[in-house]
């Protein structure tokens, strides 16, 4: 433990950042080749407590270590817990709560990185099975954490990993309730958009298990369990046939129904609550909504959830005063979804009353009241299209309370459904004229409605009354309407008189109305509202075209209308305004729901009659396609017997009808030529842009693998910077240790000259002695002593001349093994230098910013490496010109002491052999001791 105090510190700080890398390595190093168990826990705390503020390092150089350790020591509750701790670090994605974590995110790359292998994945599902909690908390949390990064690769690793899903329903039936909540998380995030997974989790007792939870936490009084159980049935749920098949089956749906037993409830509810319930009614609209390929599983779930008493519920209560708004509105849609299309469920539906009065009452007074948010509208708005859809009786009887009858005239206070959408139409309020309109389309599914609401006559004054259709093209033509209610009018005209030939010759008979939408069709504008107007408009005059045996005598019929759009308007023109709906966003997204749109400008119905009729009458305007013919006039006839009249009338119906098929198929037959030249080349471009993207994605991981790889190697080179580091220090000492030897060699020769000088001194005394005594008598002992005295000092300065040379040797052993590492430096800076380059070229398509910053930064390392090789090599040089100093000096010892010898055997001193025969072997010797070494 004490290393990793020293590595750790003792808790002020974290590490020095220069040395993580270093350390990292170590703990790697030792968890993979340590045999003791305690080494292997300590290396294992270590990157556990390295692995957040070094996650790279970590992640490149031990992650695989780490998997490894966690399954060999499956074992040791420790290294297991510590392992998936680090592991659930390293593949960590830095993004805040609820976002989507980015490919370029460091965790993420990691986590792609870990998931590639089968095996690691295998490994977290086997650790399911331990009931530790240090162990089973970690897994559930860090096979979540890889869901969230990866979930499409991670689902594919839970399908190939045999008995996985019994493991992960098991986390369900935990009794440690954090560890139920996580495996909640982990099987919602599992489960999503995976329908095989669905299947698995649903037949392996998972909807039952999340049911009785929910009757454990208290149904809708229940906490945030209870809310996290219903987003997992949510997802086993939608869009899932054999799903919802298998939860009616299994008699499950009944055990929804407690759910909304709220007769405890007097006070406000908390939004805990709220959510709950809210997430439990899109549950049931999950089990009916309108999917046209799940039409039967759809209208089996609602005959379930209406035989349990569901439906009658939430009919009774969606009117309730203490419900929060966002609960009404889901509630409305769900009993919309519910009844929609199955006359059975309208019929328990229709037979509900609040406060004495039908419920369908209630739902159009919450349309029409303009006090009320346009969201509670809308839901409202569509629970009585769903009422009323496929449901003719119902639809007549709504029409039959536009009419006056008796009751009404002696109960005039009593307010009928009628009256309330009457009232609605023509109140000013927008989205009140909207929602009115579009609730008066929504009885309008057959021919014999329409024609009974031309009937409907409005009384304008005293004795003046309008007809109900003129009416609402008067106003529709008035200036001073606010968008959203003309738009609302124009809707309501555009479906009435849509396959209905007598509400055409009303309209054409409104010379208003039918100039106000000629000249709308001309404006040219760039409003997006005047835009929507306009196509409004074109698609107007366009079905009063269409329509067949309109008799209308005036100053505008059919084909008088029909010149104006062509010889007027022009068909680009029409064409364009045409366009103005179809390319409207508002349009689309109208399109993709049978809900209202909350923008309250088009609406699902009328966005089908726009595909069914916008074609044909473009055609019609283009001259493509004639005025649907007139029946022929009885005056034509007279003379022509009943059975002649009819067969004529059919032969030129059926003569009519075929050429206008044969000019069809003949158009037709071009524009599919024309779609199958432009299929071609849409799949062509496909095909091109799907490679490409393979490309692309190919390069990405590529591209990433590199990255790391660039990383790795970087680490790589900082190491072999601090080892040539630590070799420059050694070799500074080194030469240092050398410079006071090299000081110490001057002052011992200093010394040497000091004493050759002594000696030629004496010699010059013993000349001169000599002399004398050739002159004189003088004592020859005397004279022989100073010989003796000077030959032993010429023994002792040729010893001492040895010693230097052996001294001599040693230094130029060491500049050639210094010169040998300076060279060594310089390979390893040739090839650093070299790598470099490579990385620098590696990494130019990789990342810009980022990897720009660490090249700048290596470059530095690079100037700074080649600085101190500068350095070494002139600390060489002043070595070498020491050396070549030491071989001067030792020369001139050399002379020096062959004119000493000479100078002696001039004045008659014998040299012997022995000592020139020592000279010579140890001169022999020094030179075998060099060759030795």
């Amino acid at each position: 433990m004490s290393f990793l105090f020293n590595v750790l510190g003792s808790g002020d700080g974290p590490p020095a950042a220069e040395n993580g890398a270093d350390t990292v390595e170590k703990f790697v190093s030792r968890l993979q080749s340590s045999t003791l168990l305690e080494d292997r826990r300590e290396a294992m705390r270590g990157l556990k407590a390295l692995s957040k503020q070094f996650k790279l390092e970590v992640g490149t150089q031990g992650m695989d270590a780490l998997i490894s350790a966690v399954d060999k020591d499956r074992g040791d509750t420790e290294v297991v817990a510590n392992g998936l701790e680090a592991l659930l670090q390293v593949t960590a994605a830095d993004v805040k709560e609820g976002e989507n974590p980015s490919d370029s995110d460091l965790g993420v790359q990691f986590t792609e990185i870990f998931v590639k292998k089968q095996d690691n994945v295998s490994v977290l599902l086997n650790l399911l099975e331990e009931y530790d909690f240090p162990v089973r908390w970690p897994t559930v949390k860090l096979l979540t954490a890889l869901l969230t990064n990866k979930p499409t690769r991670v689902q594919e690793c839970v399908l190939e990993s045999p008995g996985s899903v019994p493991r992960l329903m098991d986390l369900l039936s935990d009794s440690r309730e954090i560890i139920r909540n996580d495996g909640l998380l982990l099987l919602t995030r599992l489960a999503s958009r995976n329908t095989q997974i669905q299947r698995m989790l649903a037949f392996s007792g998972g909807m039952e298990q999340l049911l009785d939870i929910i009757t454990e936490e208290g149904h809708s009084d229940g906490g945030i369990v209870v809310e996290d159980c219903i987003l997992l049935l949510l997802n086993l749920i939608r869009s899932n046939s054999s799903n919802q098949n298998y939860f009616r089956e299994a008699s499950l749906v009944p055990r929804l129904a407690p759910f909304f037993d709220f007769s405890s409830d007097a006070g406000e509810w908390s939004a805990q609550k709220v959510r709950n319930v809210t997430l439990l009614l899109r549950l049931i609209r999950a089990f009916a909504a309108p999917v046209q390929s799940q039409a039967q599983s759809t209208t089996a779930s609602q005959r379930a959830f209406a035989q349990c008493g569901v439906l009658t519920t939430l009919s009774n209560l969606m009117f309730a005063t203490n419900l929060d708004r966002s609960v009404s509105i889901e509630m409305m849609s769900t009993v919309a979804e519910l009844v929609r299309g199955d006359a059975q469920n309208q019929a328990i539906f229709i037979q509900v009353t609040i406060a004495s009065r039908p419920a369908l009452l209630y739902i159009i007074l919450s349309l029409v009241e303009d006090k009320r948010a346009v969201e509670l509208r809308l839901a409202s708005l569509y629970c009585l299209q769903c009422v009323l859809l496929q449901n003719r009786d119902m639809q007549q009887q709504v029409v039959a309370t536009l009419m006056p009858t008796d009751s009404q005239a002696s109960q005039p206070s009593q307010v009928t459904a009628g009256q309330l959408l009457c009232r609605g139409l023509f109140s000013g309020d927008e989205v009140t004229m909207w929602c009115s309109a579009a609730a008066l389309v929504a009885c309008m599914e057959t021919q014999a409605i329409k024609e009974e609401l031309l009937r409907v006559q409005l009384a304008v004054g005293e004795g003046t009354h309008v007809a109900l259709l003129h009416q609402a093209g008067l106003l529709a033509a008035r200036k001073d309407l606010k968008f959203r209610g003309r738009v609302g009018l124009l809707i309501l005209l555009s479906h009435w008189i849509h396959d209905c030939p007598a509400a055409v010759g009303k309209l054409l008979t409104s010379p208003p109305c039918v100039q106000f939408l000629t000249t709308a069709i001309e404006e040219q504008t760039d409003s997006q509202e005047q835009t929507i107007i306009r196509g409004l408009a074109a698609l107007l005059v366009g079905l009063c075209l269409l329509a067949k045996g309109v008799k209308v005598t005036g100053e505008y019929t059919q084909e008088s209308l029909l010149e104006i759009a062509q010889k007027r308007i022009l068909a680009e023109r029409f064409a364009e305004a045409l366009s103005g709906i179809t390319q409207s966003e508002l349009y689309m997204r109208a399109a993709q729901s049978y809900y209202p749109p909350g923008e309250v400008v088009f609406d699902f119905q009328y966005t089908q009659l726009v595909r069914r009729t916008s074609d044909t009458v473009l055609q019609m305007v283009r001259g493509e396609l004639p005025i649907p013919s007139d029946p022929p006039s009885p005056s034509s006839s007279d003379r022509l017997s009943p059975d002649v009249q009819a067969t004529s009338t059919h032969i030129m119906e059926h003569d009519a009808v075929v050429t206008s098929y044969k000019e069809l198929i003949r158009d037709q037959d071009s524009q599919l030529i024309q779609m199958r030249e432009e299929a071609s080349v849409v799949s062509e471009q496909r095909n091109k842009e799907r490679e490409e993207r393979t490309r692309l994605a190919d390069d990405l991981a590529t591209s990433k693998q590199q990255k790391l790889d660039i990383d790795s190697q970087l680490h790589n080179v900082r190491q072999q910077c601090a080892q040539l580091e630590d070799e420059k220090s050694a070799l500074a000492h080194r030469l240092a240790a050398m410079e006071d030897e090299r000081q110490r060699d001057r002052e011992e020769r200093a010394k040497l000259a000091q004493r050759l000088e002594s000696v030629e001194s004496r010699q010059h005394d013993v000349a001169d002695g000599r002399m004398v005594n050739g002159g004189g008598d003088q004592s020859p002992g005397r004279l022989q002593q100073d010989v003796d005295s000077l030959g032993q000092l010429l023994q002792t300065s040729e010893r001492e001349l040895q010693k230097q040379q052996h001294l001599l040797l040693a230094r130029e052993e060491e500049v050639t093994v210094l010169s040998g590492r300076l060279q060594m430096a310089e390979q390893e800076m040739d090839g650093v230098r070299q790598e470099m380059l490579c990385m620098r070229e590696q990494t130019q398509d990789i990342d810009g910013d980022d990897l720009q910053m660490k090249c700048k930064r290596y470059e530095a390392q690079l100037q700074e490496l080649s600085h101190r090789h500068k350095k070494l090599t002139e600390d060489n040089e002043d070595l070498t010109q020491g050396h070549e100093d030491l071989l001067v000096l030792l020369a001139d010892q050399d002379t020096r002491i062959a004119s000493l010898r000479e100078r002696l055997v001039k004045h008659g001193d014998v040299v012997t052999d022995s000592e020139e025969d020592d000279d010579e072997s140890e001169d022999s010797e020094s030179a075998g001791d060099e060759d030795d070494h």
